[in-house]
């Protein structure tokens, strides 16, 4: 484990990307103890004070703190959006795997379903499933994990196409063992990079679309705090309460260029084979 890490911070795209996230991580994980105001308690007293040494980031028209609310929205956003990009990451490489592996008709089935599912504007499509349905936690995770397998499946089928005429995997199957213990023994241990960093660079994409949705009042709802409900805020008076709108979104620029480095990076040491 000393080794990998050693070698991901010696790549500068993944230093950065850690460097940027770590923080934001810190921030999700230790949640209500880095800010002594609870999020949602109002404090009509304090309707949109301008940032200050008491509200780092101001308030809100509730007047609640707006850095308590980003700091407990980080959990929410990076805790949907890392759910929402593991069930996809892990269904697409299921789907790749099975159909780069076993071929034929399950093959031509699975790529039909990944180019019909692909055919569908990603934001549009999920904007008319959670308008007509409900919007909370597991919806909007189910929601955004159905359209966004597709890239996996294909990246994963590919390469097990080509790992599939590998001498190793030839000599298994003449030596008898099945297909199963063929795949995960011998396939699924070469996908791991391909996997890994996809999973990395989906999880930008989601936290963009998860705070799309919550700006547009179809993700996570009041009091509940999310970046892009915060964000939705700040719409209501952009110049007067410019900390409203700003802070939730230079924290969701900052965080997906931390995920497209480190994305970045893992892609190269997986094709220097370092990975």
């Amino acid at each position: 484990m000393s080794r990998i890490f050693r070698t991901v911070w010696k790549n500068q795209n993944c230093r950065w990307g850690l460097i940027i996230l770590l923080p934001v991580f810190f921030a999700g994980l230790a949640g209500g103890s880095l800010t002594p105001i609870d999020p949602i308690s109002q404090n009509l007293d304090q309707i949109l004070q301008a940032p200050s040494g008491r509200y780092l980031c101001g308030t809100d028209f509730y007047g609640r703190d707006l850095f308590s609310r980003l700091v407990d929205g980080s959990r929410i956003t990076l805790g949907l959006s890392l759910s929402a990009a593991l069930l996809a990451v892990l269904g697409g490489a299921l789907l790749g795997l099975t159909a780069g592996f076993l071929r034929g008709w399950i093959d031509r089935l699975i790529m039909r379903a990944v180019d019909v599912f692909m055919g569908f504007p990603r934001l549009f499509a999920v904007l008319l499933i959670a308008g007509f349905g409900r919007t909370d936690y597991g919806a909007t995770v189910t929601v955004l994990a159905l359209f966004s397998w597709m890239e996996t499946a294909r990246l994963v089928r590919a390469e097990t196409l080509t790992i599939r005429e590998a001498l190793y995997v030839k000599s298994a199957t003449a030596l008898g063992l099945t297909k199963w213990r063929i795949a995960r023994t011998y396939i699924f241990p070469n996908l791991l990079g391909t996997v890994i960093t996809n999973l990395t660079l989906l999880i930008g994409t989601l936290i963009i679309i998860e705070s799309s949705l919550s700006f547009l009042g179809f993700g996570t709802q009041e009091p509940t705090a999310s970046w892009g409900a915060i964000l939705n805020q700040g719409r209501l008076d952009p110049i007067g309460a410019w900390w409203i709108a700003v802070f939730p979104g230079l924290l969701i620029v900052i965080t997906v260029i931390g995920f497209n480095l480190l994305g970045d990076g893992l892609r190269q040491l997986h094709d220097e084979s370092k990975l």
